[in-house]
């Protein structure tokens, strides 16, 4: 009798250290078997591990790019009391409103978006041989603003011509609107030299004017068995990672935000991964 207590006793121990280190594994968010999984970076571990997997996946500027983070995490993340865990995409939620508020509260800087992050990360990979110098749009006036007057965004500054090229309005072709942005890239010889990094852009039709811009981009990592997605999801917006398993995640992903859904009587929004079209925002969600 006192032999099978002790086996009882035994195999509980077991299960509880079983139990205990899977917990640990789940709530500090090293578990990778379950995909999408998407955290804002506000807490160190996440920041941490996102920085970490974006720097071993090739990505430039990765201490300038934590130190922008970590400022957005201490002075807006925390206040807005943004989720700090992994979860999957659809269920992050935040007052984008409040996050937007206590940006301007805490800083008398410009914030930056998913286009000069994007930038920042690629770095030299990203190649624009004609770049624009004469820009009369006005879809970039706050890019241009952040990286001219952001004391941060010093080392992009003169690069202020390749972000006109690759962001800016740009003429919709004869063949149509889905052959603009790739046109644009030979036209422009914009590439990324890189087999681990490439640009995600959504493109977008201006109902008022019709020419074809970029009004987002993030950068996708190819991390072997996963992918990795950083983006800025907006001006004075969160900083956010996904771990994809596949594309068509990241498309869904992207389809399920509202924001980026074409306006009426516009084109359907475009998203590429560097020149090659992945995908269309449906207006799912579309209130």
């Amino acid at each position: 009798m006192k032999k099978t207590k002790r086996i009882i006793k035994a195999i509980v121990a077991v299960i509880t250290v079983i139990s205990v280190l899977g917990f640990t594994a789940c709530s500090s968010g090293k578990n990778k078997s379950k995909y999408p999984s998407s955290a804002y970076l506000i807490d160190g571990s996440v920041i941490n591990r996102a920085c970490t997997d974006a720097g071993r996946g090739g990505v430039n500027n990765i201490e300038d790019f934590k130190s922008w983070v970590e400022d957005y995490a201490d002075t807006v993340g925390k206040k807005a009391k943004l989720p700090l865990e992994w979860n999957l995409p659809e269920n992050l939620s935040s007052d984008f409103s409040l996050c937007s508020q206590l940006w301007s509260d805490s800083h008398d800087i410009d914030d930056v978006d998913g286009r000069i992050v994007s930038v920042l990360l690629l770095g030299d990979t990203l190649k624009v041989e004609a770049k624009n110098d004469n820009y009369l749009g006005t879809q970039l006036l706050g890019v241009l603003d952040a990286i001219h007057n952001n004391e941060r965004c010093s080392m992009l500054k003169d690069r202020d011509t390749e972000f006109t090229a690759l962001f800016g309005e740009m003429t919709v072709p004869d063949e149509g609107f889905k052959e603009a942005f790739p046109k644009h890239w030979k036209e422009h010889g914009i590439s990324v030299e890189s087999d681990t990094m490439s640009l995600i852009s959504i493109v977008t039709q201006d109902s008022q004017t019709q020419f074809a811009y970029v009004s987002y981009a993030g950068v996708l990592i190819d991390r072997g068995d996963y992918y990795l997605f950083i983006e800025k999801r907006g001006f004075k917006q969160p900083y956010q990672a996904t771990e994809l398993k596949k594309k068509d995640e990241l498309i869904k992903m992207l389809c399920d935000r509202n924001e980026y859904t074409a306006e009426d009587g516009c084109e359907q929004t475009l998203v590429f991964e560097n020149d090659n079209k992945i995908g269309e925002i449906e207006a799912v969600n579309k209130i």
